[in-house]
Parts: structure tokens; C-alpha cells; sequence
């Protein structure tokens, strides 16, 4: 095999995998290996650190590629294990050695993977963004609780861009340590590090960062000098549960009004409109910014909605699961259009061959299909005595009733209720009937 078919294989495995393509440094480490270099040499022929090479992209090269190939590969054993992951391949395309494939999908957990049938369109929201992320310094803000879609749609944004050779990088602040939280300089270099670690570039962020200018233009000089400058391409990135910054008061509005700043500077300087930016979070907005400063009232502003009775009878087909629409709004008269709910009756309803009804039955109970969910919320808001106390009072009330605002937006962002201006009431029935007993 030669290196550009062992470079396919790769690329395939990677993107079937996750749904992105090897990136430059990727090939070229990939490249290095094949003709036996050292990450020293690697490095000095290209023009990387052999430290940073050896130490951080290589780890995490492999670690993916072992993922992708479904087997443990290391730089030393690459070879072989793309050569029996093509014969695979070969074997999968002969029908008499192709073993069936699963009709009903895999369980409903995390984002919807790229060519999914399980996948429902959120047209026309998604074509919308689609084509607002190509214009010059675009900025689409997505609204919605947990498990709506938000990653899965980003997903999908992302991937339109990276077809119209846009460079782009994802970041959930979830996954950021509490450390980084500790002040916004912090926050800043942990931001504009995972960046670069995104897009395979040494930070450098010593080079840009200037304590006599303050962490904002810093960083603002960093995106610009680091990472606008270095690529030719538009750079999307794609900010995923920005919500995880509200609470922290001395952070949250500085960070804000910099994502502001630096969408309106496309206005301009001309590098600028290369930057794209995605912003997705899970609640209201309830960091105290000036009209001017928030990045949520410029761009496209998006708000997923819950599936209707056609996208879940859509949806159901797929699942070989032939439904009137009567029997689609049955179902959603308990745990309305919410898309993880909507997805895991589905999913056991096809898996165990279940009736709607029988479902439904036991769906409020610690048998029922929901109870580790349910469970989850519980133990939360069991730690929280205020946001319980906030819970309680809707789902025992008959009508909707007014909560503190920062209750309302807290148990929103959970997808537990549904505000209605100041009134909020349970999202579903089902949340109405699992809590009213247990808190």
C-alpha cells in the first residue's frame, strides 16, 4: 500500500468516525510516520516543535486514529493496522460477507452523528444557517435547552462550512476546568490556547499577551495576529453552552461584549470579516450587559423549537414504526416534542416492541424508560432547595404561576418548564407527574 492510499483509508476512518476530514497537521504527521521520520525530524522539516509534536499532537493522532480503526494503533504499528482495516472495508462491500446492519440505530445518547437517518431536519432554521455562516463576519446565536439539538445542529453548520474551505474550530465550555473560571485572564488564554489546539497550531500566547493592555485586547490582537493572519480561509468557531460563563459575574460580561467587539470589528478591518462565530446556549441571557455590548441581539438569532407531529411521525418511520397522526400527538400529549424524549420512546418502543400506551403507562416511574433521566434532574434539584422549591410550586400548580426570574431561567436551561413571558409552567405532563410526587 502507498502512502495517498494509506492517507485514504485514514481520512475515511476518520470521517465516518466523526464526521471531519484529517486536518493539515494531521496528514502531515501521518506523512512523517509513514516515511519512518522521528518527530524531530517531522518537526524540523516542517516547521513545528518536536516537543509539541511528540507530546500533544501525536498522543492525541493516535488515540483518534485507534478510535476510528476500532483497534490500538501507535506510530509504530500505524502500517498494519490501516492495511486490515482496508481488508475490512473489502470484505463489508461483498454482500455475502457483509453482516446485517442494525435497522433501528444505536441509543439515543448525544449529538445526532453527520448522515444520520435518525438525524430530523430543523428546516428552515438550518438551510438558514447554513448560508449565514458563509457571509463575512457572521454571527449566529442558537437558543435551547438541554438535549434540543443544539450540538447536532452546530455540528452541521460546521461541516457546511468546512465544505465552502472555511477553517473551523469547536469549543464546549463544559469541558473547561473549574480553574479557568478564576478570572478573566484566565478564562481568556484558556480560550484563545484551545483554539489553537482546535485547529493544530502552537498557542504562543506568551508572544501576544500584554498585561500593560489588558486581557481583552490581548486577546483580541491574539485572534487576530495568531489565528486570522495564519490562515488564508474564513475561521468559523463555534462557542458551544456559553451558559456555563453566566454565573460568573467578573467574567461573563467582559467575554460578551468581546465577542461583540470582535464580530463588529468585520465591520471595519477586512481580516476581520473572516471571522464567523456560532454562540450556543441554554438559557435567557441573564448577564447584566448593555444593549450595545450583548453578541445576543446582532446576527441571526435562533431558538430550536420542539418536533412537531409530523417530524416525530417522520421520525417514527425511520424507526420502522408505521403511525396515524393521531398516535404521533398521543405520545406527545405526555412528553411533548422535546427531541430526547421524542427519541428514546422511539427507540424502545422499535427495540422492544412496545405500544405507545404501555409505554406511556410506566413512563413517570422508576421502571420507566425515563427514570435514569428523571432520576438525574432530581438529584439536581435536590441539591438546589431553591430551584426544588421553584419546581414544586409549578408542577402542584393547576394554572402557570410567576417565579424569581433567575429560578425560571435556571430550571428553563434544564428543559423542565416552558415560560410564557413571567409565567412558567412544566415543559410536559410527564415532568408534572415524576416531580409533583418526589419533591
Amino acid at each position: 500500500m502507498e502512502f495517498e492510499d494509506a492517507f485514504q483509508v485514514a481520512d475515511r476512518a476518520v470521517l465516518v468516525k466523526t464526521g471531519k476530514h484529517l486536518s493539515d497537521l494531521q496528514q502531515i504527521l501521518l506523512e512523517g510516520a509513514w516515511n519512518g521520520d522521528t518527530y524531530e525530524a517531522i518537526g524540523q522539516n516542517r516547521g513545528y516543535s518536536p516537543r509539541y509534536l511528540q507530546r500533544d499532537v501525536g498522543p492525541k493522532f493516535w488515540r483518534l486514529l485507534s478510535e476510528a480503526l476500532g483497534e490500538r494503533v501507535e506510530k509504530k504499528n500505524f502500517r498494519n493496522a490501516l492495511e486490515r482495516y482496508r481488508r475490512r472495508g473489502r470484505a463489508a462491500s461483498n454482500p455475502a460477507a457483509r453482516e446485517p446492519e442494525p435497522t433501528m440505530g444505536k441509543f439515543p445518547d448525544g449529538p445526532v452523528a453527520l448522515g444520520s437517518p435518525f438525524y430530523v431536519e430543523l428546516d428552515p432554521i438550518e438551510a438558514r444557517c447554513c448560508q449565514e455562516i458563509l457571509r463575512p463576519g457572521a454571527l449566529i446565536s442558537i437558543r435551547g435547552p438541554q438535549h434540543m439539538g443544539k450540538t447536532s445542529l452546530i455540528q452541521r453548520i460546521l461541516a457546511r462550512a468546512r465544505d465552502n474551505n472555511c477553517k473551523a474550530a469547536y469549543l464546549n465550555f463544559r469541558q473547561a476546568d473549574e480553574a479557568a473560571f478564576a478570572s478573566l485572564d484566565k478564562f481568556l488564554r484558556w480560550f484563545c490556547a484551545n483554539l489553537c489546539l482546535n485547529l493544530d497550531l502552537e498557542h504562543q500566547i506568551e508572544d501576544y499577551w500584554d498585561e500593560n493592555i489588558g486581557s481583552k485586547v490581548s486577546a483580541t490582537r491574539y485572534l487576530q495576529g495568531r489565528l486570522l493572519q495564519h490562515f488564508d480561509s474564513p475561521l468559523v468557531i463555534a462557542l458551544d453552552e456559553v451558559d456555563r460563563l453566566f454565573p460568573y459575574a467578573e467574567i461573563a460580561p467582559d467575554f460578551l461584549s468581546a465577542l461583540r467587539s470582535w464580530h463588529e470589528e468585520a465591520k471595519n478591518l477586512e481580516i476581520w470579516k473572516k471571522l464567523r462565530l456560532i454562540v450556543a446556549h441554554a438559557t435567557e441571557v441573564y448577564v447584566k450587559l448593555d444593549l450595545h455590548q450583548s453578541p445576543f441581539n446582532v446576527g441571526l438569532p435562533v431558538k430550536l423549537p420542539e418536533f412537531s407531529p409530523e417530524q416525530v411521525r417522520n421520525l417514527a418511520r425511520v424507526y420502522e414504526i408505521d403511525w396515524r397522526r393521531e398516535e404521533a400527538e398521543k405520545l406527545m400529549g405526555a412528553i411533548g416534542g422535546h427531541p430526547y424524549l421524542v427519541r428514546l420512546a422511539l427507540y424502545h418502543i422499535s427495540q422492544e416492541h412496545k405500544n405507545a400506551d404501555d409505554l406511556l403507562e410506566e413512563a413517570a416511574t422508576e421502571s420507566g424508560i425515563y427514570s435514569s433521566y428523571l432520576r438525574g434532574h432530581l438529584v439536581y434539584l435536590q441539591k438546589h432547595p431553591k430551584l426544588a422549591a421553584a419546581m414544586k410550586r409549578v408542577v402542584d400548580a393547576e394554572d402557570s404561576v410567576r417565579l424569581e426570574s433567575m429560578n425560571a431561567y435556571q430550571l428553563e436551561s434544564m428543559g423542565l418548564l416552558q415560560l410564557q413571558g413571567n409565567n412558567a409552567r412544566p415543559s410536559c405532563e410527564l415532568y408534572r407527574q415524576y416531580f409533583r410526587d418526589r419533591i
